[in-house]
């Protein structure tokens, strides 16, 4: 979701539903510069292990650290 300057990037439910119980996720640092197309991190669970690339580049200004945790 893109908010003047300020893209929200994540993943979709139906993304959620496919994947099943994730065991695993890596996020970019707050002020990590990411670039469109770039993977940026990755995402495992139960059932697959996949790259997460941005939709647009930009610097990290926050991450839902809860999705780590």
């Amino acid at each position: 979701r893109l908010d003047g300057e300020i893209a929200t990037i994540g993943i979709s439910a139906y993304a959620l539903d496919q994947l099943g119980d994730i065991v695993f996720l890596e996020l970019p640092e707050i002020g990590d510069s990411l670039e469109k197309g770039e993977s940026f991190g990755s995402i495992e669970s139960v059932k697959a292990v996949e790259n997460m690339y941005p939709p647009v580049s930009g610097t990290v200004v926050e991450c839902n650290q809860a999705m780590v945790d």
